[in-house]
């Protein structure tokens, strides 16, 4: 497996964000971590990427115990991440927005051939022309655009995710998804955070669902949407409805 999460846990004062989560991820696959607000699926991928340290528990990334390790040591292994909440470098045009992470990734590489691939994801993310634009003159969409080229810039081994659908509307939600399609073909595997139920069913290989910190069910998306522990942590003890139904 090339991704191991075993027994995490996480505490804020007397909060239990995430409860001795466990799961596998392997090399290519792409699995959504499904959940209503506050059930712990940022601070799981906070975890993994080492912007926080578990109170318990391990994180592996082939076969390396990389728990102790920070966010930038995790960053050269190859785990690469976005962000709920947008973190563009604003004053910075969108190729030195890419650039950062070309030459700050792993395998970093000279100016000129960093500069090469960095255009190069730009266009892959529909960017060509904003190459020489400030990031914070784009659209929301445009900028997920610029965090993801940047992502995939350090040449990641995992690729977290977190709502990466957040804010868009449907025309740029399904010009996303084609997009991340894209992104999985490409052999980097991506772990993904997003509450559109439509295209991370669309998207995902396994889908992980948390509920108070905990996980739920794990599976196939057909089979996790229909199930009824899931259909209760969205919608509610009352509702005959199927989650696949809701986006």
């Amino acid at each position: 497996m090339l991704l191991e999460v075993e027994g995490l846990t996480k505490t804020f004062g007397g909060l239990l964000a995430v409860s001795r989560v466990s799961f596998r991820v392997a090399s290519e696959e792409v699995v959504g971590l499904l959940g209503p607000n506050g059930s712990g699926k940022t601070t799981l991928l906070n975890l993994i990427a080492g912007a926080l340290h578990p109170d318990a528990g391990q994180v592996r990334l082939d076969n390396r115990d990389i728990t102790a390790l920070p966010a930038n040591a995790r960053a050269r292994l190859g785990i690469a991440r976005t962000f709920q909440l947008v973190r563009t470098l604003p004053k910075l045009s969108v190729l030195d927005n890419v650039l950062v992470g070309r030459l700050y990734g792993r395998d970093g590489s000279g100016l000129e051939a960093a500069r090469t691939e960095s255009l190069s994801l730009i266009a892959s993310v529909g960017l060509r022309d904003k190459a020489q634009s400030p990031a914070s003159q784009l659209t929301l969409t445009d900028q997920k655009r610029v965090e993801l080229a940047r992502a995939l810039a350090t040449r990641p081994k995992v690729l977290l995710l977190d709502e990466p659908l957040g804010g868009l509307n449907l025309t740029e939600v399904r010009a996303a998804v084609a997009m991340l399609r894209q992104v999985r073909t490409s052999g980097v595997t991506v772990v993904v955070v997003e509450h559109n139920v439509q295209a991370v069913r669309a998207l995902c290989d396994r889908l992980i669902v948390f509920n108070y910190g905990q996980t739920v069910v794990e599976g196939g998306p057909d089979e996790v949407l229909a199930h009824p522990a899931v259909i209760e942590a969205y919608l509610g003890k009352s509702s005959g409805s199927n989650l696949a139904a809701f986006s």
